[in-house]
């Protein structure tokens, strides 16, 4: 078996994807946005963020519901997974996987090595209580999900008895099991709220209410550039980082500069 990854070369192979989705997506017509840290990394750094290991990509619902779609059309070492083409995935949210690496960790099961997560943009109720919900029935049914796919514990976790407690609970189900809960909260969510003025990212959200935003900050995209190339984000990218990170052009401290450092091999 080969070394583990470093960060630079998991850098060449996530650039390498994203390459490979932007004109893909231009192929067959297709929005997509960076966004979380892959977005703050084009617009602070050009790039990747230093420490950063992963790459988000979000899609208005319409664009993501037709990517999934297409699945067969990816080359031999790139698949499209996602609850539409795999009734056993344990996300509920689609993956752009690059079947050449894998994941060695001791702590979790994983299917993948080198990845895209990629989310669908949807509508999202205008009452911030409703909002508040709506995240917190999505971390709760996330956290459920998560604790099936863990291996072992860390001697050093805090609140390890609890922890155990929700894995025992939660592998008795099975992460697909609380995929399909979230999958289906999304596009309820979805549906229900067609004439709203507001839209995000609520399957699996990371940020809560503040992934929320006004229905403009989606409605054009713009290139920038991503190392060596150029990627595609929101026109109104300010916005939503601002939402999300705050100053988000000043650094961290040095002691939160890390990712989280996959372990990452190739077959």
């Amino acid at each position: 078996m080969s070394d583990y990854l470093s960060t630079e070369e998991i850098h060449e192979g996530l650039l390498d994807l994203l390459k490979f989705f932007d004109q893909f997506c231009q192929n067959h017509g297709l929005t997509y946005f960076l966004a979380g840290g892959t977005l703050l990394g084009a617009i602070r750094h050009e790039g990747f963020i230093p420490w950063d290991d992963d790459a988000d990509i979000i899609m208005p619902r319409k664009d993501y519901q037709k990517l999934l779609k297409l699945g067969n059309e990816l080359p031999e070492h790139f698949e499209l997974k996602s609850l539409e083409n795999d009734p056993n995935w344990e996300y509920a949210f689609a993956k752009v996987n690059d079947t050449r690496t894998y994941i060695d960790d001791d702590y979790r099961i994983a299917q993948h090595g080198l990845f895209l997560d990629i989310f669908p943009i949807d509508y999202i109720p205008d009452a911030q209580m409703k909002q508040k919900i709506l995240v917190t029935k999505m971390k709760a049914l996330d956290v459920l999900r998560g604790a099936e796919s863990k291996k072992k514990f860390k001697p050093n976790e805090k609140y390890i008895f609890v922890k155990k407690l929700i894995s025992s609970f939660a592998k008795k189900k099975g992460a697909n099991y609380f995929a399909k809960k979230m999958h289906q909260l999304a596009d309820d969510t979805n549906i229900k709220n067609r004439n709203s003025k507001t839209n995000g990212v609520c399957v699996a959200t990371i940020y809560g209410v503040r992934e929320f935003l006004p229905l403009a900050v989606f409605e054009e995209s713009i290139y920038v550039r991503f190392e060596d190339t150029y990627l595609s984000v929101p026109k109104e990218y300010q916005t939503y980082l601002e939402s999300l990170y705050g100053d988000y052009m000043v650094l961290p401290p040095v002691e939160k500069q890390k990712g989280d450092h996959y372990k990452i091999k190739r077959y």
